[in-house]
């Protein structure tokens, strides 16, 4: 059997990016995500290769996004 994690949408809804210094993480505050992770270990979706084109990514963004709330080009 294959666990349905949209079933309810309640471990996605409780989905959190943290960042730290120059390291982003993904977790969930559901209170399943503990078990989850150890059993499925890529749960969060992002490998360790894909982790560095997703911070130049979310990098960019960012700044284009500060860029445009602050008014500059």
């Amino acid at each position: 059997m294959v666990p349905d994690l949209k079933l309810t949408g309640q471990f996605h809804k409780d989905m959190i990016l943290e960042v730290e210094d120059d390291k982003y993480f993904i977790t969930s505050t559901d209170e399943k995500a503990p078990a989850l992770a150890e059993k499925y270990p890529k749960i969060f979706g992002l490998t360790k290769e894909s982790q560095a084109e997703a911070k130049r990514f979310n990098t960019k963004t960012l700044g284009e996004l500060y860029k445009k709330a602050i008014g500059l080009k």
